[in-house]
C-alpha cells in the first residue's frame, strides 16, 4: 500500500515563523493585560483596603516599600506608553484615572521604607 491515498495533506501546523509570531504576540498581550490588572489590584489593596489604611499597609513594608513604589510606577509608565502607541486611554485599557495616580503624597526615602502625606 502507498503511504498515502492523499496526493497532498495540508499542514495542521501554522508554518515555524507565524507559530513564532502569534506565541509572541499572544505572550505580549498576556503581559500587557496582567500589568493592568496587577496595578489596578495593587492600588485597590494599598487606597481602599478596608482592613487597614495606606500609612499601615505603606509602614508594614518597612525597607521594601520604596522598591514597591519604584516599581508600580514604571508599571504605570509602560501602561501609559501602551496607551499612547494604541491610540486609547489608560481606561480603554482597563486602568482606572484614580489608579494613574495616589490620593495622597507618597515620599520615597532612602533607607527604603515609604511614609505618606
Amino acid at each position: 500500500m502507498t503511504e498515502s491515498i492523499f496526493s497532498q495533506i495540508p499542514e495542521t501546523l501554522p508554518p515555524v515563523a507565524e507559530r513564532i509570531a502569534a506565541d509572541m504576540l499572544r505572550l505580549v498581550d498576556a503581559e500587557c493585560r496582567r500589568r493592568v490588572g496587577n496595578h489596578s489590584d495593587w492600588w485597590s489593596a494599598v487606597w481602599e483596603s478596608t482592613e487597614a489604611t495606606p500609612t499601615e499597609i505603606i509602614t508594614a513594608m518597612g525597607t521594601s516599600a520604596a522598591l514597591f513604589f519604584a516599581i508600580a510606577s514604571v508599571n504605570k509608565q509602560q501602561i501609559s506608553t501602551v496607551a499612547q502607541i494604541l491610540g486609547v486611554t489608560t481606561l480603554a485599557l482597563g486602568v482606572p484615572d484614580k489608579c494613574m495616580g495616589t490620593p495622597e503624597t507618597v515620599t520615597l526615602n532612602p533607607d527604603g521604607t515609604a511614609t505618606v502625606g
